[in-house]
């Protein structure tokens, strides 16, 4: 389930441990054989996402329905931002994300690239005022949804 959540090969997870009472699977993630593959960091970034929005495609299964959060190690959310700047400068400078992101090759790029830089000004710009905690489900909603929607 987590796999087809994340659009990722299920040979990029691998179960380190399960711990007994609450639920807690401990999961490493590796790199993508293809160049257009979501890197780790942002695999578990989407994770954390998905897990704090019951809507998510996530919690459509029956096994991950429960998972209300994710764990991140220290250091994702620095990876992801030199990533994103790194997409930015490729993309060609400091084009908005919802036009800079759309011009990448592949739909897991451009969801990396939007996600990180949605969640990064605070939320999608025509959302009203809202909690900080539900950031990173609007940003993965309008990027998903509204534009990275090639095929």
């Amino acid at each position: 389930e987590i796999p087809a959540a994340t659009a990722s090969s299920p040979a990029r997870f691998r179960i380190l441990s399960v711990l007994p009472g609450s639920i807690i699977v401990e999961i490493q993630i590796s790199a993508g054989i293809s160049a257009a593959s979501l890197s780790p960091a942002a695999v578990a970034s989407l994770l954390a996402a998905q897990a704090s929005d019951p809507t998510s495609l996530l919690r459509s299964f029956s096994l991950t329905a429960a998972a209300v959060s994710v764990s991140l190690p220290a250091g994702v959310a620095d990876l992801l931002r030199r990533e994103a700047a790194a997409v930015a400068v490729a993309a060609g400078g400091d084009a908005g994300y919802e036009d800079e992101c759309p011009r990448l090759p592949a739909r897991s790029s451009c969801l990396e690239c939007c996600t990180y830089q949605c969640e990064s000004q605070g939320g999608p710009l025509d959302a009203p005022a809202i909690h900080p905690g539900q950031v990173p489900a609007l940003c993965l909603r309008k990027c998903s949804a509204e534009i990275c929607v090639k095929p």
